[in-house]
């Protein structure tokens, strides 16, 4: 790829008003990091349907509309993550109409995915692309790295394909599943398993999901269905206990030390279950999940779907680990629709 200037080096030499679309914790990390880099917005907006003549870090927030009544064109900045399809189609919508950048900010961690940080870890890159099983993995490796760096909208509307071409093609599930499934949330996953596998049947499901609140709602909807066995809890490379704190906008983080909600963590390996197919998605805790799974990752050989996208070492950390602990492992990397980056999965089997 010929160089081209990182999103923060193109954010703060670009001569266009730049305005912070988004109110959230991502607002939060993009202003910090730019404020390191000597830049602030020129404004801070949200959608007309969401404004409530609110602020933000002390500044007033304005509508696109007020903007585009004010200034030719500007560079729209969106500072915040969905699944949702309408939201997706009005990022489109915006970007067609004005300049646009992502920038990458981690889920987790303090790490930017910048060109220092491409520099530092060349060689694990080089490597964890060379494990890719298919070309789509590698197109998609290639598409991540190229908006990490630009945050351009191009390469990320790019690396999108459907959830379901996972189930149809690279993963295909059958009638007898026992799924595991690290990070319930309140069971949406366990619904799209239900979905993929024939006429709704599977052996078992078991779930965790340590926030207390998620919990709640997954016990109500997956707490009276045959073959389900919930916990409330988080799994580790050890058991231990950590320390629930919740956040505003991205979910909850575990954290080592008190304050906050004591969470018990096990093992996978500890559960003495069988898993046919195993996702996490641990905001984060994804390495060490493997670790404490590398008996069954041995022994059982599940398929396996684990969330690529917390942390920005996750594209090269969490496929090396894989491949050490069980070198069999055929890696697949796909990238589901969400903005920003996110729902980047590693997938494998045996």
């Amino acid at each position: 790829m010929q160089y081209q200037p990182s999103v923060w080096e193109a954010l703060c030499a670009s001569p266009l008003p730049l305005v912070l679309y988004g109110t959230g914790d991502g607002a939060d990390k993009i202003l910090s990091v730019l404020s390191r880099w000597g830049r602030q917005p020129d404004h801070i907006f949200v959608s007309d349907d969401f404004y409530r003549g609110q602020s933000f870090h002390g500044r007033s927030v304005t509508t696109l509309s007020a903007l585009e009544a004010e200034y030719p064109d500007f560079l729209i900045v969106p500072a915040f993550g969905s699944h949702l399809p309408a939201i997706h189609a009005r990022i489109r919508s915006l970007a067609a109409r004005h300049p646009m950048l992502i920038p990458d900010v981690p889920v987790c961690g303090e790490a930017l995915f910048d060109l220092s940080f491409v520099r530092a870890h060349r060689d694990e890159l080089t490597a964890a692309y060379a494990l890719l099983a298919d070309e789509a993995s590698r197109t998609v490796f290639r598409q991540v790295v190229e908006y990490k760096l630009t945050g351009r909208p191009e390469p990320l509307f790019a690396s999108e394909s459907p959830k379901a071409d996972v189930f149809s093609s690279l993963l295909p599930l059958g009638p007898s599943e026992h799924y595991l499934d690290l990070g319930a949330y309140r069971g949406d996953t366990l619904e799209e398993f239900v979905r993929a596998v024939p006429e709704g049947r599977y052996a078992s499901m078991t779930a965790f999901e340590p926030d207390p609140t998620s919990f709640r709602k997954l016990r109500e909807a997956w707490g009276h269905c045959p073959g389900v066995t919930l916990y409330e809890g988080a799994v580790g490379r050890q058991a231990d206990t950590l320390y629930l704190r919740r956040r505003r906008g991205r979910g909850s983080l575990l954290m080592p030390d008190p304050p906050g909600t004591p969470i018990p963590v096990r093992t996978v390996d500890s559960l003495a279950i069988p898993v046919t197919y195993l996702k996490m998605d641990l905001e984060g805790g994804e390495a060490d999940a493997l670790l404490g799974a590398a008996d069954v990752l041995a022994h059982q050989k599940p398929r396996l779907n684990i969330a690529c996208y917390h942390r920005s070492e996750d594209l090269f950390r969490l496929p090396l680990l894989l491949h050490s602990l069980q070198p069999s492992y055929r890696l697949f990397l796909r990238r589901h629709p969400c903005i920003p980056c996110w729902d980047l999965n590693l997938y494998a089997r045996p």
